[in-house]
C-alpha cells in the first residue's frame, strides 16, 4: 500500500454506499456510549440503533444538568429526573431504549434533533390523558 504523507497530492473520494439515516421518529435502543475529543473540547456521542439502521447523536461534555442537552438526552433515556443522581455509568445507559427525532440541523445533515422516553409498555397499561378525561 502506498502511503501518503507531507505535501503530497492527493484525492479524495465520496463514497457510493453511505446512506444517511432517514428523517422521523423513530423508535431506538442505546448501542454504544463514548467520550470523543473535538475542536471544542470532550463530547459523549450516542450510538442510537433504530430499525432504520444506526445514527450517532452528540452533546458537548461529560457534565450534565437539567438544562443542557446533555442533561434532556440522559433524562429522557432513563425516564426519570436527574435531581437525585450525581453521577450515570455507561451502562446504566447502554441498552436502554428510548424515541429519537431525526431531523436535519442548518447545515442540511442529518442529526439527532430530540431524545424521548421509550413508550410504558407495562401490563397495566399506559394513559396519555388524565383519569377524568378517558371518554367510556
Amino acid at each position: 500500500m502506498n502511503h501518503q504523507s507531507g505535501n503530497d497530492n492527493f484525492d479524495l473520494l465520496k463514497s457510493k454506499n453511505f446512506h444517511p439515516h432517514p428523517v422521523g421518529t423513530f423508535n431506538a435502543t442505546i448501542v454504544s456510549l463514548s467520550l470523543e475529543e473535538g475542536n471544542y473540547g470532550v463530547f459523549t456521542q450516542f450510538g442510537f440503533q433504530t430499525g432504520s439502521g444506526e445514527i450517532r447523536g452528540f452533546a458537548s461534555g461529560v457534565e450534565f444538568t437539567r438544562a443542557n442537552k446533555l442533561g434532556r438526552w440522559t433524562r429522557a433515556i432513563l425516564d426519570r429526573p436527574l435531581a437525585g443522581l450525581v453521577k450515570v455509568n455507561s451502562s446504566d445507559i447502554i441498552g436502554r431504549s428510548c424515541v429519537i427525532e431525526v431531523g436535519l440541523n442548518e447545515n442540511g445533515d442529518t442529526r439527532v434533533l430530540v431524545v424521548m422516553p421509550a413508550p410504558v409498555t407495562d401490563s397495566a397499561g399506559h394513559l396519555d390523558v388524565a383519569p377524568d378525561q378517558v371518554p367510556f
